[in-house]
Formats: C-alpha cells, structure tokens, sequence
C-alpha cells in the first residue's frame, strides 16, 4: 500500500517519502486538490526538524478557527509549505518518528492541509492523523469544521538547518 510513496530500507538507510507521487484515497472520498511539494522533486528525506507541527494564533485565542480560513492562511502565508496526504501516509507507516511531545497533548490531531477531498455528495475533507488511546490512528476533517486548539498543521520548515547546532 505504501510502496509506491515511500521507500522503507533498513534503518542504515534515510526514511524517504515522495510527496508528489498521486495520494490514497480512503474509501468513499476523492482527491480534488493535492499540492505538489517543492524541490527534489517532491521527494522528501525524513528529518524531524524539517518538520513543525503547528497552531495559528486564532485557534489559541479563541475557540477554534474555521479549516477553510486556516488553510487558506496557511496557503497565503510567506514562506509556509503545508505538507500533503503522502507525509500522512507515510507517518502512519512509521509511527515512532512523530515527536513523543505531541501524544503528550490531550487528544492531538495533525492535519495534512496539502491534500483535498470530498466525497460523493461534494463535502470537502482533510486527512489528519490523532492520537487515540496509545496510537496514532488515520481520520478525517471536513473543512468547514472547527479546528481548536488541539489541531495541529504539518507545515515544513524551511529553516530548519538554521536551528542546527554544529558544535
């Protein structure tokens, strides 16, 4: 199932996921959007710091912030490269590389913005990942829903070899 978006070698071997390679669609939903990722080619080697898992600023203050308006932020916003279904799938596969620090937030729920669905009477979803009772398990958001503060975005980030330490 995972093959044609991520290689999985032996653990001498970086973790690769291509991200532009078309995505699974669950069951009853369709794909209508899924963003390429930039450079190489969409292919993506796993580093945790490439990756934030993050909030808006609206959905702290406040109750929540509508998906729709959330992604569409994300979309806009300098710099920000939401990542797509593929990283989703290939997290799934490789569940022990999601930062520990995040199944310590009650009821966490990552979103992969970067991929659009929508099933047979047109509603348009997400796909996130959420930590349910001691894993992380694949669900669905739909994008007029209500994304507080236990959602998270799966956003790369850019400047994470700034953040390194080479000492």
């Amino acid at each position: 199932m995972f093959s044609h978006r991520a290689s999985v070698p032996s653990s001498t071997y970086p973790l690769v996921v291509d991200l532009n390679a078309p995505p699974y669609a669950p069951e009853g939903l369709n794909v209508v959007q899924h963003l390429p990722h930039p450079g190489n080619e969409g292919l993506f080697v796993w580093h945790q710091p490439a990756v934030n898992f993050s909030r808006d600023d609206d959905q702290l203050a406040h109750d929540g912030l509508n998906a729709c308006i959330l992604r569409e932020r994300l979309l806009k916003k300098p710099g920000v490269c939401v990542f797509n279904a593929n990283l989703l799938d290939f997290l799934a596969h490789h569940p022990a590389i999601i930062p520990k620090e995040k199944a310590a937030i009650e009821d966490p729920e990552i979103v992969f913005f970067g991929t659009i669905y929508a099933d047979v009477q047109g509603a348009l979803y997400m796909r996130t990942l959420r930590y349910v009772e001691g894993s992380w398990v694949q669900s669905t958001l739909w994008l007029g829903a209500s994304c507080n503060r236990r959602y998270y975005a799966a956003l790369w980030n850019e400047n994470w070899l700034d953040q390194v330490s080479l000492n």
